[in-house]
């Protein structure tokens, strides 16, 4: 399912951060959102979801949200992704559901383990299992590789993109890398401003699987988007 935003407007305080803010976001595919910190990309990912007040309306379908911070609870691996499962009545099938995603995610063998005990690359990819598990139609993601160093997030990276090859879902990706764009988008936006606007779009055609960040194409596009943040 898109997401579509029409005529958005939120305020803090007496500034108007968007202001009739309208934007449809193709489904189905990994729209990554560039922009200095504070420029109201948080806030956006917090209208769809319902967390901010809002002016406007917002067409969208059931979403799941991954965090900056795992944001698990102090209990088993195996049962923070159950959490997101518990209006599943059949145990074999919401048993089934777990390993699979848990699998995916490369953490299966520490199902048993309390959550908050493991590495941040390790909560994240639980987090991610975690998200993926609910049958939602929008995955929202607020920098969840911010924290991390660059080996730990590139192997991330090829996570997500097994995830989406399982479970494909229209993705809205926040972040201040652009690298983290390059890598994972199929449209990249730049935004900026007050109130808000999009200022760039962007379009990658090569799967993610084949993409060559150090083409002469992506680093064109690197400098530019560098150059525009």
């Amino acid at each position: 399912m898109s997401v579509k935003f029409e005529n958005i407007f939120v305020q803090f305080d007496t500034t108007p951060l968007y202001n009739d803010f309208s934007y449809n976001f193709e489904q189905g595919k990994v729209h990554v959102i560039l922009g200095t910190s504070g420029c109201g990309k948080t806030t956006l990912l917090n209208v769809l979801a319902g967390i901010v007040p809002f002016k406007g309306k917002v067409i969208s379908g059931k979403i799941s949200y991954v965090f900056q911070e795992p944001r698990l609870s102090p209990i088993s691996v195996w049962d923070n992704v159950g959490l997101v499962l518990a209006s599943k009545t059949n145990k074999e099938q919401r048993k089934q559901i777990i390993q699979e995603y848990l699998t995916l995610a490369e953490i299966a063998p520490k199902a048993k383990q309390r959550a908050t005990t493991l590495s941040g690359g390790e909560q994240q990819r639980v987090a991610l299992a975690r998200a993926f598990a609910y049958e939602s139609d929008v995955l929202v993601m607020d920098e969840p590789f911010k924290s991390l160093d660059l080996g730990i997030k590139r192997r991330l990276y090829d996570t997500f993109d097994n995830f989406l090859s399982k479970s494909k879902r229209t993705v809205l990706f926040v972040t201040h890398s652009v690298e983290e764009a390059l890598a994972l988008g199929d449209c990249v936006y730049l935004m900026s401003g007050k109130p808000v606007t999009i200022t760039k779009v962007a379009d990658i055609e090569t799967d993610r699987k084949h993409r060559d960040l150090y083409s002469q194409q992506m680093v064109a596009l690197r400098k530019t988007l560098e150059e525009s943040l």
